[in-house]
């Protein structure tokens, strides 16, 4: 009697609710930890979830690299500060809630713009690229871990103190890889996006903050500005890769992220208010409504990438190719 294998596709719209439900758990449990760290877990979940609600076997064979590039994508953003920002929108003064509301935006923007561009790179890019990027990645990871544990990196940022950012990061990054791609030349275009990457980290950091003296959130870490340029370097990036998909899930990320910021502050702030139904319903007071906001924030980021992935690009996508 043969056997049958059974498998099973989501349409888009609960695809894009399982897409939102992962991140906003993984954004909740992000709000405990914070940081660099903390973001992973969300990119990672919403990775699986694209995943599993794709209904395409070559996508489900990629199970652990959307995961991957997931994380390391919503990583990106952990760097950035935004306690302060929400503080602005708090106020009683139109410009400085104005002022917190953009800085969000922003902030959200970035998170969701990186993050969906990595993880598009997960079903664009061939595999045989993809794996180029083990050896720099592991180098550069162990070269943190030997900064970290030997104090170099504390001591760094003691004697040059530069607005509290990432900066040792990014210049450990652009070493590494300049490093890696002169000593094994087959894994020269991985290191060559490493170093791009954190070019452009430094680009904007150097001309928004220091040429131009923009802080968003003093005297909190000015890593938004190192992000802008980080940013704007991928998509330089994906236009001279001709990675359209890459490049519209990576704006589409953007816009939804920075709704989901703005949109997940403003709830937050009306149960602080016990403003309109929260005011007059018992049961909506006393909650926590920043708990509220952060999984706000993975709900609404969540369903908009979601909604590029599996309602726009799902269909139109070719399979990735297999050639390693």
């Amino acid at each position: 009697m043969a056997s049958r294998t059974r498998t099973f596709e989501y349409g888009p719209l609960v695809g894009v609710v399982l897409a939102a439900l992962a991140m906003s758990v993984g954004w909740g449990f992000r709000g405990d930890y914070g940081h660099e760290a903390g973001a992973m877990v969300p990119g990672a979940l919403l990775g699986l979830a694209i995943c599993l609600a794709s209904g395409r076997q070559d996508w489900w064979r990629r199970a652990t690299i959307m995961a991957m590039c997931g994380a390391i994508g919503w990583a990106f953003g952990g760097q950035m500060s935004y306690g302060r920002v929400i503080g602005y929108t708090a106020c009683s003064s139109l410009p400085n809630v104005a002022y917190g509301y953009a800085g969000l935006f922003l902030i959200g923007g970035l998170w969701g713009g990186i993050g969906a561009a990595i993880l598009a790179l997960s079903v664009t890019e061939s595999r045989s690229y993809l794996e180029r990027f083990t050896g720099p990645l592991i180098v550069l990871g162990l070269t943190w871990i030997v900064m970290d544990l030997s104090g170099k990196t504390e001591r760094l940022a003691e004697i040059f103190y530069l607005h509290d950012t990432d900066w040792i990061a990014a210049s450990s990054a652009l070493i590494v890889a300049g490093v890696y791609a002169a000593v094994i030349r087959r894994e020269r275009q991985a290191c060559y996006l490493i170093m791009l990457l954190a070019a452009g980290w430094w680009a904007g950091y150097t001309i928004l903050t220091l040429l131009l003296g923009l802080h968003m959130t003093p005297p909190r870490s000015d890593n938004w500005s190192g992000c802008v340029g980080l940013f704007a370097a991928l998509l330089v990036w994906l236009i001279r890769r001709r990675n359209r998909a890459a490049l519209t899930i990576a704006l589409w990320g953007f816009l939804v992220g920075g709704i989901g910021f703005a949109v997940g502050d403003f709830v937050q702030m009306l149960g602080r208010a016990q403003w309109g139904p929260i005011g007059r319903w018992e049961a909506l007071q006393g909650l926590d409504y920043w708990k509220w906001m952060e999984q706000l924030f993975g709900l609404i980021m969540g369903a908009g990438v979601g909604f590029v992935f599996l309602k726009r690009m799902r269909a139109k996508l070719a399979p990735p190719a297999e050639d390693q």
